[in-house]
């Protein structure tokens, strides 16, 4: 029974990949949250020029967006070590994003990272607190309301880890299972929570995708793939997949 399982899987694994290979703007959208964080995380970089000045990675453990780099001193933060963090990164810390971060940055940058966290609220407050004037963050977050994370959440954590077993090819597997709450994760929620830290200075972007989830069975694959692209067309920003949000800091007015 466990091989025809396999098998059925990777017989729709692979409708599914076709599809994607005919249809890629119907399946992903004409935009990707991921493509976009990475474009702006560059742009931010080269507007600071030569330096010197300090991005803080949250999240990145032995897997960091950046290399180090004589522009910019690059530190980590994680509730996960191994020897490696301590050779990617200029600096690295062990801790939580929820406590209060002893390193002061320009550009703080986090990716699929605060759907883990319990109380995002206080960590978005921790980050601002340790970001210089003028300072960034760029954050990539998966929803709470896509199908993907309602599904995780009913399912619960321990059920989740054998599902992603099972339904996602192994390197894949291999990277994802992080106990994830959601906390604040909506568009809705999220524009509150970054207005009131920063009012004039902040932006979200929703994306619809996430498709690559369903793959093992074609037909709610095809079923997400249209509920993204109708929500997209109507803007239905609660039911989006992923945003991204950007905040600038100024501890005085900006005139």
């Amino acid at each position: 029974m466990s091989n025809m399982l396999k098998r059925f899987i990777k017989i729709n694994r692979g409708i599914s990949g076709y599809f994607i290979n005919k249809f890629p703007n119907f399946c992903h959208g004409r935009r990707t949250a991921a493509a976009d964080f990475e474009r702006l995380l560059e742009k931010l970089i080269e507007k600071r020029g030569s330096g010197p000045f300090t991005i803080l990675e949250i999240g990145g453990i032995d897997r960091p967006r950046l290399k180090k780099d004589p522009r910019y001193r690059y530190v980590g933060l994680d509730v996960d070590v191994n020897d490696n963090c301590y050779q990617l990164y200029d600096e690295f810390y062990l801790q939580s994003i929820e406590e209060s971060i002893p390193v002061k940055a320009d550009l703080i940058i986090t990716k699929t990272v605060l759907e883990h966290v319990p109380n995002v609220s206080i960590s978005f407050q921790r980050m601002y607190d340790c970001l210089n004037e003028g300072g960034e963050m760029l954050h990539l977050v998966p929803c709470g309301y896509h199908p993907y994370s309602l599904a995780t959440k009913f399912v619960g954590h321990k059920w989740q880890r054998k599902l992603i077993r099972l339904l996602l090819p192994p390197k894949a597997a291999q990277v994802r299972g992080y106990k994830a709450y959601y906390n604040l994760c909506s568009y809705s929620q999220m524009k509150r929570l970054v207005s009131s830290l920063s009012p004039e200075n902040t932006s979200i972007t929703p994306y619809w995708a996430a498709v690559g989830y369903f793959k093992f069975f074609f037909p709610l694959f095809l079923t997400i793939a249209a509920l993204n692209r109708i929500s997209e067309v109507f803007c239905l920003r609660q039911l989006a997949s992923y945003m991204v949000v950007y905040l600038k800091k100024y501890d005085t007015p900006v005139v």
